[in-house]
């Protein structure tokens, strides 16, 4: 088998522990990518109900390519890229050090959004996941929340995908 569930020791009090540093991976990025897709929702990269029923063709259509997107990026790349650090990054160590690296890799999920936001939410790529009116029903086309152009959230992602973990392969 690939990949196994950690086990969890009891601690002295009777209840569970993480005392590796994969366990602390598991936790920490757990908790970033709930983040992650909190802060995407306004993109509305999950819309199912538009997808399959929109009444306007040219929203449906939209809706979809943003749950196809949303889907690769959202839900399929973090759940590589967590199998990639727990198999390889972060060490099954009960050492201070082997959970602070899995805090750090952990970070690296937030490239994730950045990608996403480069792909879907820039204002190069607006026309491609959204109408002009569902930009205002959204109100998606101020500069804070989208206006950026896309290398500007791209590069970053990239950096937050590969520089923590190999920030974290340092630590341990």
């Amino acid at each position: 088998m690939f990949f196994s569930a950690p086990q969890l020791k009891r601690d002295s009090l009777g209840g569970r522990s993480l005392d590796t540093g994969q366990q602390a991976l598991l936790f920490f990025y757990g908790v970033f990518w709930a983040t992650v897709i909190a802060a995407t929702s306004p993109y509305r990269a999950f819309a199912t109900a538009l997808a399959l029923s929109a009444s306007h063709r040219s929203e449906r259509r939209n809706a979809q390519k943003r749950l196809f997107v949303g889907f690769v990026l959202l839900n399929a790349l973090p759940a590589f890229v967590l199998f990639i650090l727990y198999k390889c990054v972060v060490p099954a160590q009960s050492t201070p050090r082997a959970v602070v690296a899995a805090a750090v890799a952990s970070l690296s999920v937030f490239g994730i959004h950045r990608v996403f936001h480069a792909l879907v939410c820039s204002k190069e790529t607006w026309h491609w996941f959204y109408t002009e009116g569902e930009l205002a029903r959204y109100n998606l086309g101020d500069e804070e929340k989208s206006g950026s152009p896309w290398w500007a959230h791209l590069l970053p992602g990239f950096g937050y995908l590969f520089g923590m973990p190999f920030l974290a392969s340092l630590i341990v």
